[in-house]
């Protein structure tokens, strides 16, 4: 009977060892899964900013092949979203419609205005900024540049400027 007791006395202790044992190995593996979880949400926002430039340069691009002609024309200098913006011509709403000269305007207004805001006021991509330029050889390049927010090595939330660019000729 006495032996009983003994082995009974020094049991005592061990299924909180293994409990606190037990906490430890799944709070490791719950911060690995947090860990995994917030890497995936961080590079699914990244794909979904760079689908939306992708989305905003191919845009473009298919209105200046509309009006091909028109394109060597109007976009001799560079064309910047951040610099003077035509405003959106009253033939837009007109039943008769735009002239090919008008059609650029609003095809460069309505574009700027996409990047910039957005539909319905809400931003496709922050801070975002479209260029259109053309070289010699009438290759267009249309490049769309945010800032994204990323985590640096050191822990420090910082904005890294991305871009997409698209080169095509009419």
């Amino acid at each position: 009977m006495s032996m009983k007791i003994r082995s009974a006395v020094y049991q005592r202790g061990m299924n909180l060892i293994e409990v606190l044992i037990t906490i430890l190995v799944l709070s490791v593996g719950l911060m690995g899964m947090a860990a995994i979880q917030l890497t995936g949400l961080k590079s699914n926002q990244s794909a979904y900013f760079r689908s939306q430039a992708s989305m905003l340069a191919y845009d473009m691009a298919d209105r200046m092949r509309a009006n091909a002609t028109l394109a060597y024309v109007s976009t001799g200098n560079d064309f910047d979203t951040d610099g003077s913006v035509p405003s959106l011509p009253s033939c837009v709403q007109a039943a008769t419609g735009c002239t090919a000269v008008d059609q650029v305007d609003a095809d460069l207004a309505e574009w700027s205005s996409r990047v910039k805001t957005g539909n319905n006021s809400s931003s496709l991509l922050p801070g975002a900024r479209g260029v259109i330029s053309v070289d010699a050889n009438n290759i267009f390049t249309i490049t769309i540049t945010w800032a994204e927010t990323d985590w640096q090595d050191t822990k420090i939330r910082a904005v890294i400027d991305k871009d997409f660019a698209v080169n095509f000729a009419l």
